[in-house]
């Protein structure tokens, strides 16, 4: 990322979608999602509308959206597309236990504020070129899930 302040952000707005998402806070109507690029998050799973607070406007993260079906769990990000060239979202998840990674899957040191809990699994987007990677911590390194790529 290019704006390194607005990471603890991102990682703070995943933790509080996938409580959400877990029914312990706002979003409480489940719904199935259709990944098209249109917003199809009903208002009653908006966790945090939370454009407008970071330094550069051009790249802030805008409504954060979470809910689930029966099977799959959808986190939604807003962003404007022509705000900023490169611009990489990553997700970060913790599923409660105290192992995890305290780096990203490059190295780069985390701000993770929920200790002795790290992340679990990581999640990572390019919007410029549509690249996309998965990652789970395997108890030692990153480990990736999927084939990283467009």
């Amino acid at each position: 990322m290019r704006a390194r302040h607005s990471l603890p952000r991102l990682l703070a707005a995943a933790m509080l979608m996938v409580a959400a998402a877990a029914g312990w806070s706002w979003a409480t109507t489940p719904q199935t999602i259709v990944i098209d690029g249109v917003n199809d998050f009903l208002p009653g799973n908006l966790v945090d509308a939370d454009a407008g607070d970071t330094q550069f406007p051009n790249i802030d993260l805008g409504d954060a959206y979470a809910t689930n079906d029966a099977v799959s769990l959808f986190l939604g990000l807003t962003q404007n597309p022509a705000g900023w060239s490169g611009v990489q979202l990553g997700v970060a998840i913790d599923v409660n236990t105290v192992g995890g990674g305290e780096t990203d899957p490059w190295g780069r040191k985390l701000e993770w504020s929920l200790a002795p809990y790290k992340p679990d699994f990581m999640f990572y987007v390019n919007l410029q070129n549509n690249w996309q990677a998965g990652y789970q911590w395997n108890g030692s390194s990153w480990a990736g899930i999927g084939s990283a790529g467009p």
